[in-house]
């Protein structure tokens, strides 16, 4: 426990540890790719103030496990010791980010584990196990127990049984050798470091990084790409271009701009997308049937989506999401509504040709329809 604190005292060097400055990166919601940027840019920050410390303020129940092992890296390449100051839970993923902390610091009522995959496939749970053994046995603690935290099979006398999923404590955990301090507070884990009289620099998501937060959230981005395919869906049933097209764009707009401002996805994922999207638009008003562009339009959007998601079965499964909400939503618009005073408002009912009473006329400069006299 003294370690750390000579080690944070030696970054700052002959300064008094009241002279210290301290940086705490918020870990906070669900983990995904925009927290990554948020914690780059916390370490950054704390490197080129030449902070003494950087101090993790973790709560999360969780979330992608590639953002997770980015945030991982990123806290092995800085020199600055790091301390994760588990406040309330630290799950699956968090539990991971934790144990990539040089030590642990845990609040009463606080937990560490549940870092079970989802699917827990075989591959996967070997997989994310090394990943967690190994973080665990870079900061000498008993890798079993991390792999406890994943697998099922791993039994621990007097802490887990076989066929449970092991989450730890605050207690447990320091009984464990898993957390190095039990505080009350973060100015409690100060005072424990001898840093209480340090400069505290608490680094808050900006509004883009928020954004970018909000819309690589795996529970909320299939939400833009359902309404995005919805939008433009309907502009297929409304003559010209209407709001369904810019609510459709707008949300397009968010989800790839969110991916590629957290650093997701480059230019390749927008460009394969937008032509996607266009040459299904060509196959569907101007080639008739159903041919090589509209195949072509199906690969080049999913690749497009591909390309933001990191890995397959994130793609996948953002896909299938988004490809079935949008079919859901757009049968439910056109089963309830399509009989409503608005939905009349937008759509054009009357079919203009011959057999309804109609003639087209052409003139040099404009198109026409006009009504036959009886």
């Amino acid at each position: 426990m003294l370690l750390l604190a000579a080690l944070a005292l030696q970054v700052v060097g002959p300064a008094a540890a009241s002279d210290a400055q301290v940086v705490v990166i918020p870990i906070k919601g669900e983990i995904e790719p925009g927290l990554a940027s948020v914690v780059r840019r916390g370490i950054r920050q704390a490197e080129e103030t030449g902070a003494a410390l950087i101090i993790l303020d973790i709560a999360t129940p969780g979330g992608r496990v590639d953002a997770a092992l980015e945030i991982g890296d990123l806290l092995r390449q800085t020199a600055i010791p790091v301390v994760a100051y588990v406040s309330g839970r630290a799950w699956s993923a968090g539990a991971y980010i934790a144990l990539s902390a040089d030590e642990i610091a845990m609040v009463p009522g606080s937990s560490i584990g549940a870092a079970e995959t989802i699917p827990d496939t075989p591959k996967a749970i070997s997989a994310w196990r090394g990943e967690m053994e190994s973080a665990a046995e870079r900061n000498t603690r008993d890798p079993s127990i991390a792999a406890a935290m994943v697998d099922r099979e791993i039994e621990i006398d007097g802490l887990v049984g076989r066929g449970e999923i092991l989450t730890l404590t605050a207690t447990q955990a320091s009984d464990q050798g898993y957390a190095e301090y039990s505080v009350a507070s973060l100015a409690d884990l100060l005072s424990q470091l001898d840093l209480e009289g340090a400069t505290v620099n608490q680094v808050e998501a900006t509004w883009i990084e928020r954004v970018a937060r909000a819309v690589t959230s795996p529970s909320i981005a299939p939400i833009f790409l359902i309404i995005g395919f919805v939008g433009l869906t309907m502009e297929f049933f409304i003559p010209g271009w209407g709001v369904a097209g810019f609510v459709g764009i707008a949300s397009l707009a968010l989800f790839f701009g969110g991916h590629m401002l957290a650093g997701l996805a480059g230019w390749e994922a927008l460009i394969s997308f937008m032509v996607g999207v266009l040459l299904l638009f060509i196959e569907a008003f101007v080639t008739p049937g159903f041919g090589v562009a509209g195949m072509a339009g199906i690969i080049l959007v999913f690749a497009g989506i591909y390309f933001t998601s990191g890995d397959a079965l994130t793609a996948i499964r953002t896909i299938m999401l988004s490809f079935f909400g949008a079919v859901a939503v757009t049968g439910i618009m056109l089963r309830f509504f399509k009989d409503s005073s608005v939905w009349n408002r937008l759509i054009l009912g009357t079919n203009l040709n011959r057999e309804s009473g109609y003639i087209s006329t052409t003139s040099p400069w404009i198109w026409s329809v006009k009504r036959e006299r009886p």
